[in-house]
């Protein structure tokens, strides 16, 4: 079966349940078997693979056109992986005779070893009085012999997280889609009808044996679908997102410092900075580390990005170091200034800090730092703060849930700064505007940072624009930060700006003009700190204008974001 959804569009009153209605979902049956993996593998294309996303993000696609097909097709593409133990928790890798250009012993993509322990659910019988997998022979949990339900199905499990990952994708790839954190798209994958029926659709063309398929429809939900939502439910309730590359995009979470650390950088690091590298690469070398120059040469390319943070749902300030081994992202988030881990980062996922990891970061989601409609949708203690109107794409008001005494009464509270321990980040403070020689200590809710994740064609000899809703800050700005990636095969010909909140009445200042400053090649980068005046409102919309001054080659814009920090005026 292959599933598509469409267009999903969510609204409703910020800091209530949300209500979605799906535009288009297509759900096509490729035909019922009898059950189990050789039937099931009949009706999957001729050629398939496992995409190269990080941790949850991975798929089963058709190679011959892209589209994303069942989890099961890729059954043979899986097979030889199985859970390790290490010391670490439990990760996913090739454990018996692996696939042609893996090694034994190499990380495996997570969802291989859900689908295998699917499998062996599927066809488990009691033998002995064991329950059994036929064809590995090893035990599985009992329950999959059992008649009663489970408390939640391996296939079920696997559709709804595949359901978030859908749901999640489409919002990202529509700027006029509100935020929803991965809560609310939880909520949305166990309780929309649209959803749920291909999802039942799907579990039940390949496994029509399962109870979940002899109900009708209202027991599927009740019985089975809304158990295994709260069985889902710690894994989702994160403040980070559902993987690392989704924590910075997050609109509770302020970024404070990202930095890139080589082996040149190893000399000077403090003694708590070099345990804490140490700990992070033994999220995937265990005990093949055992100093910071084995730490370094381990990692892909020798390095390990750094970043400082404070989420505002919490109150907390973490350092996160994250690398690249291999295919996959590892590393450790730790409770800033210690060495304790708040959250692993294990092929691209998020795990708890606990000695036997669970999927799932750890740390709840808080209202303080989620979007906003109006001080009533915050809660007690909180208020919704830097409103705007008619400029957020999917918003007609919003703003963010402010915790106002956050940072405030504390002796650093608006003191010049020159490094972040200036301003005790665990506090609640943050250095803003230090590259400009000095900057002054502000409360972390002040910082914010937004995204246009999607990927936009720059047309020939013509301009393309792209707004940004800033929200949720004081007033006006004290320092910021652009990112953006563009493919052109001529940058010499490009020209862009960024124009502030107050559109045409404010100022527009060059991000890059290709013509007196070329880069060498057809990938352009820019990643680092811009001026602009500090007496100009900071809350509204924000505009990105890329031209190309001449004829003959188009560009792609891949995303951009800004990271700001702000004062009041």
């Amino acid at each position: 079966m292959n599933r598509h959804i469409g267009s999903v569009i969510c609204a409703a009153a910020l800091g209530a349940a949300w209500g979605c209605s799906v535009e288009s979902v297509e759900a096509e049956s490729a035909g019922t078997g009898a059950g189990g993996k050789a039937d099931a593998l009949d009706a999957c294309p001729a050629d398939v693979a496992i995409n190269s996303a990080q941790g949850s993000q991975r798929r089963c696609y058709d190679t011959s056109n892209g589209q994303f097909v069942s989890t099961l097709c890729c059954a043979e593409v899986c097979e030889g992986a199985d859970w390790r133990e290490q010391s670490n928790g439990t990760v996913c890798a090739w454990v018996h005779d692996a696939p042609e250009g893996k090694q034994k012993g190499q990380f495996a993509p997570r969802m291989c070893c859900e689908l295998n322990d699917a499998l062996a659910c599927s066809r488990a019988t009691w033998q002995q009085g064991a329950c059994t997998d036929p064809v590995t022979g090893s035990s599985v949990d009992a329950t999959c012999c059992g008649n009663q339900a489970l408390e939640c199905d391996p296939w079920l499990a696997s559709s709804i997280r595949n359901c978030v990952s859908e749901v999640q994708a489409d919002l990202a790839s529509d700027p006029e889609s509100p935020f929803m954190n991965t809560l609310e798209l939880l909520e949305v994958c166990t309780n929309e009808g649209d959803l749920l029926g291909p999802m039942l659709d799907e579990i039940c063309t390949f496994a029509p044996e399962l109870d979940l398929c002899a109900v009708d429809f209202a027991t599927f939900h009740q019985d089975f679908v809304l158990p295994c939502g709260q069985v889902l439910r710690p894994e989702h309730d994160c403040a980070f997102g559902r993987v690392w590359r989704d924590a910075l995009r997050q609109p509770n979470v302020a970024m404070v410092e990202r930095l890139t650390l080589t082996p040149a950088d190893a000399a000077n690091l403090s003694a708590l900075e070099t345990d804490q590298v140490i700990e992070a690469v033994r999220q995937s070398a265990f005990g093949d580390v055992a100093d910071v120059n084995d730490a370094f040469a381990f990692v892909d390319q020798g390095q390990i990005d750094r970043v400082q943070l404070f989420e505002l749902g919490n109150a907390r300030a973490f350092t996160a170091y994250t690398y690249g081994a291999g295919d996959n992202l590892f590393g450790a988030v730790f409770d800033y200034g210690t060495t304790t881990i708040a959250t692993r980062v294990l092929d691209g996922d998020l795990y708890d800090g606990a000695a036997v990891p669970q999927l799932g970061c750890g740390i709840p989601i808080g209202r303080a730092g989620q979007p906003c409609t109006g001080h009533e949708s915050c809660g007690a203690g909180l208020q919704c703060w830097g409103m705007i109107s008619d400029a957020h794409p999917a918003y007609s008001t919003v703003g963010r849930c402010t915790d106002p005494q956050l940072g405030m009464g504390l002796p650093a509270t608006g003191n010049t700064c020159q490094t972040l321990q200036d301003c005790p980040l665990e506090s609640g403070l943050v250095c803003a505007g230090m590259q400009w020689e000095f900057g002054h200590c502000r409360a972390a809710w002040k910082a914010g940072s937004y995204h246009e994740a999607a990927t936009f064609e720059i047309p020939d000899n013509g301009t393309l624009s792209r707004d940004l809703g800033v929200f949720g800050l004081a007033t006006v700005v004290e320092s910021m930060e652009i990112d953006l990636t563009i493919d052109h095969p001529d940058p010499t010909q490009l020209h862009i700006s960024l124009r502030g909140a107050l559109q045409d009445e404010g100022t527009t200042v060059t991000v890059f003009d290709g013509a007196t400053t070329p880069v060498p090649g057809a990938h352009v980068r820019i990643s680092g700190p811009i001026g602009f005046p500090g007496d100009e409102q900071v809350n509204g919309r924000w505009t990105l204008v890329v031209e190309d001054r001449a004829a003959g080659s188009v560009g792609t814009l891949h995303g951009w974001s800004l990271h700001l920090v702000t004062r009041w005026d």
